[in-house]
């Protein structure tokens, strides 16, 4: 009996070093994920992204805080239930991230087609940036394609976004009449579908096309792209900046489940 009792004991103190690491584990994820999001809401605008990270690492500040009454109050299948979503969550993001990251492109396209993320007054954003100079190398391999920025105008935001990419491409020595403006759409879903009006007006016939985006948007740009009718389309990436990692890829899990679950193009 005290054998039973020793054994049984053991094993409770040979758990407790493994469920202190996991706590601290989700307090320090907890911590950095919440400076994370006050990182991205450095100009004061409260999006989406940032409302998504700060709900992340709060919930793991309060998990982390609360460890113990979680283990007793809180029944093992559902903590195992948010533990394997956040498991599955992790590894969706990580996914989009990985296929984004490999390009399709020829180089050979007709056409480069440089999708919109966001400006601040009339300054691109960093990403954007990203997706930009992306284009830019694309353009000096392919230097006869067409570009088209495509972006309207949105909250704080004082020009279209296709002007401000339009803007910056000139600067870095694109020539203007290789620049076509898309400047009505407030979604992936409506970039691709002006921008495909525009194109079909600007050809007389078929022609390629290879959009630019940041590498987690690469999956939900290329579903919407087919959606709009575009057929012969490629794609290459801008990398994303190390602090929208997190925000862009929750934000980008819950524009999937929108678009796959309610049949809503975004």
């Amino acid at each position: 009996m005290q054998s039973k009792r020793y054994l049984y004991q053991h094993s409770i103190s040979k758990k407790e070093p493994l469920k202190s690491f996991f706590r601290y584990a989700v307090l320090l994820l907890g911590i950095l994920i919440f400076i994370n999001a006050i990182a991205v809401s450095r100009y004061g605008i409260i999006n989406v992204p940032a409302i998504l990270t700060y709900f992340l690492g709060t919930f793991l500040l309060i998990w982390g805080i609360f460890w113990e009454t979680a283990a007793q109050k809180i029944p093992k299948i559902l903590r195992y239930t948010v533990i394997g979503g956040l498991i599955t969550l992790a590894t969706v993001v990580l996914s989009l991230y990985t296929y984004g990251s490999h390009d399709d492109v020829t180089y050979q396209e007709d056409v480069i087609l440089v999708l919109g993320g966001g400006i601040h007054g009339e300054e691109i954003s960093t990403d954007l940036q990203n997706r930009l100079d992306t284009a830019l190398i694309l353009h000096e391999i392919n230097p006869t394609a067409i570009i088209v920025v495509s972006g309207g105008q949105g909250s704080g935001e004082n020009i279209t976004e296709a002007l401000a990419m339009e803007r910056y491409l000139i600067k870095n020595g694109v020539d203007p009449s290789l620049i076509l403006k898309e400047e009505r759409s407030t979604s992936t879903h409506e970039n691709f579908v002006f921008t495909k009006k525009l194109l079909d007006t600007h050809f007389d016939g078929s022609y390629t096309v290879a959009y630019v985006t940041s590498d987690f948007h690469i999956f939900r740009a290329g579903c919407l792209a087919h959606h709009a009718g575009f057929t012969n389309i490629t794609h290459a990436h801008g990398n994303t900046t190390f602090y929208t990692i997190i925000p862009s890829g929750l934000r980008e899990c819950l524009a999937i489940v929108k678009m796959i679950l309610l049949d809503l193009p975004t």
